[in-house]
């Protein structure tokens, strides 16, 4: 992944998981939707695996998030392609 400025993000760097996903945030590569919900999910994880505390709500909200983030990241960008190959002659200005 490439920050605002095209340079790889080396997340090595950012240590743990939330200073991850502030460091995306801040940097405007996620919006605050997204950032809350990666924190609810990393926040209702953790109860769940550390403190053995979940309920079928929380890890169904957790898993609604999950599948909606990978279409975003995976399968809309995939479409986006598959479309843009189909039509190669169609103006990316409409």
């Amino acid at each position: 992944m490439k920050d605002d400025q095209g340079q790889r993000i080396n997340f090595e760097k950012c240590g743990m998981l939330s200073d991850r996903t502030r460091y995306l945030k801040q940097h405007n590569l996620i919006i605050e939707e997204i950032f809350e919900w990666s924190n609810f999910v990393r926040i209702e994880g953790n109860k769940a695996v550390h403190e053995g505390q979940s309920s079928i709500e929380e890890s169904d909200e957790c898993l609604e998030f999950v599948n909606l983030f990978c279409d975003i990241v995976f399968t809309l960008p995939a479409l986006i392609k598959e479309k843009k190959s189909t039509h190669p002659n169609q103006s990316r200005d409409g």
